[in-house]
């Protein structure tokens, strides 16, 4: 399969069909056309592999935000059926709502190890899926190849909260994607949210209950992240590989 420079951008205004200007200025397309065909040591027949990955990505990415908009709608959809001072999230409800947050999440993680393979090579000249292995070698890298790249992954693992942070794990325990896969369901609990008010809010529950975040504050900042480390990461890339070349 071999795309030209239009059609891989125009995936770009795909992903954005449905959410308007929640994410602006999205080019996860145009970002990482350019660093596959812009690297003078691949050949045109990786490149080519590359770019499929490259569409996969985005396949993958266009379901993480699908399964979030039906994780709000359904929300909204259950929402309006209760009371919200004591709202009974359970049965058939939490079922469907649990399936769309974790998809979410799942398809995230899912983006981002097929993206990995990308990046693993551009910087490495290897092949490995994990997008997890791929950031802790940048991390442990000691050249000064990757100067701005590593800055970036650092500033983005030291936010708790951050996408980055919730889907590669920490030295704490799993990442959320391993609890879903080998441990255990998300927690969502209802909660009051204002104080002198009775009605109740849907949150996030992380960290064994110690982190607590609204739930549609929790997925829409998700997917925004892991959409802006794809471009961020492709970026930095660039700028490392022009630096290099002074």
């Amino acid at each position: 399969m071999s795309l030209e420079r239009n059609e891989l951008v125009a995936l770009d205004l795909e992903l954005t069909s449905g959410y308007g200007d929640i994410i602006p200025k999205i080019q996860i397309g145009h970002d990482l056309f350019n660093l596959i065909e812009n690297n003078i040591s691949i050949d045109k027949e990786t490149k080519i592999y590359l770019k499929e990955k490259a569409v996969i990505c985005h396949q993958k990415t266009k379901m993480m935000l699908f399964a979030e908009k039906c994780a709000i709608d359904n929300l909204n959809e259950f929402e309006i059926s209760q009371n919200m001072e004591m709202p009974c999230l359970f049965g058939d409800n939490k079922t469907t709502l649990l399936y769309h947050t974790e998809s979410t999440i799942l398809f995230a993680r899912n983006a981002l190890d097929v993206v990995a393979t990308i990046f693993h090579y551009i910087a490495f000249h290897e092949r490995n899926d994990s997008f997890n292995k791929f950031a802790k070698k940048i991390l442990k890298d000691e050249s000064d190849k990757f100067i701005c790249l590593k800055s970036y992954i650092c500033e983005i693992d030291e936010l708790n909260t951050h996408a980055f942070r919730l889907l590669c794990g920490s030295e704490k325990g799993r990442s959320l994607r391993d609890q879903i896969i080998h441990q255990t369901n998300i927690r969502l609990d209802y909660y009051e949210y204002k104080e002198s008010s009775d009605k109740e809010m849907l949150f996030f529950v992380l960290d064994k209950g110690e982190v607590v975040i609204p739930y549609r504050e929790f997925m829409r900042r998700f997917v925004i992240e892991v959409v802006e480390m794809i471009s961020s990461i492709s970026q930095k890339f660039t700028l490392d590989e022009l630096r290099n070349r002074i």
